[in-house]
């Protein structure tokens, strides 16, 4: 089965800007406790490197390395070392712009990759999520399917006015007290369904199943 990979649709795009809008403050309140002036800690840096480890995960790392090949150490090393760069790069570029003397760099950087590594955890899990229910939504839909399929199948094998045609025969023979002849019919018209719905799609049916089955028709 080939599936679209994870797209974004136009509509969740909302949902998107307002999930890093609120990080984007949250983050950068956090950052007063280093740099006691509001207006600086709004750094696109940080904000941007998080969107890149976070989608780069997401989109592609994920799909790769977790669900395809399933090697889950190498995803775990190769993602927490991504998490640690990019934290020391963009510290590293808020510092070069920076005022102030007294930084704290590296209380920043395990700061910075703490905040990514719970983002990164979220945004994993919340994938495995949608994956099981995207496939949940597919085998409920091609369970339907089938039912559907076999539903067509059984019309396309078995003609209602024949059926309707042969009960009320057998109706008329019981009202007839010709008890014999209803139940010789009721037979045949067993055997006649037998045919139509389990040896219909078979390969082979031996020659004296269909001249019985004619015969009973």
């Amino acid at each position: 089965m080939e599936r679209k990979q994870s797209q974004i649709y136009p509509s969740e795009w909302v949902y998107h800007l307002m999930f890093w809008l609120v990080y984007w403050v949250f983050a950068s309140m956090q950052d007063v406790v280093y740099i006691p002036q509001f207006r600086e800690n709004f750094n696109l840096p940080m904000l941007f490197g998080s969107i890149g480890v976070v989608y780069f995960n997401y989109y592609y790392w994920i799909p790769k390395y977790l669900i395809k090949q399933k090697r889950h150490w190498f995803y775990s090393l190769s993602i927490f070392s991504i998490i640690v760069v990019n934290a020391w790069v963009v510290i590293y570029i808020i510092q070069m712009f920076s005022h102030q003397k007294e930084f704290y760099f590296w209380e920043r950087v395990f700061t910075l990759g703490v905040d990514t590594t719970v983002l990164v955890a979220f945004t994993t899990a919340f994938k495995f999520i949608v994956q099981w229910h995207e496939r949940n939504n597919y085998a409920i839909n091609l369970e339907k399917k089938s039912l559907e399929n076999e539903l067509d199948m059984l019309k396309s094998q078995i003609n209602p006015h024949f059926i309707f045609n042969t009960l009320n025969t057998i109706y008329f023979l019981m009202e007839q007290k010709e008890s014999e002849k209803a139940k010789e019919a009721l037979l045949k018209f067993s055997d006649t369904l037998s045919h139509q719905l389990y040896d219909y799609n078979k390969d082979l049916i031996e020659l004296d199943k269909e001249v019985e089955y004619l015969k009973n028709y």
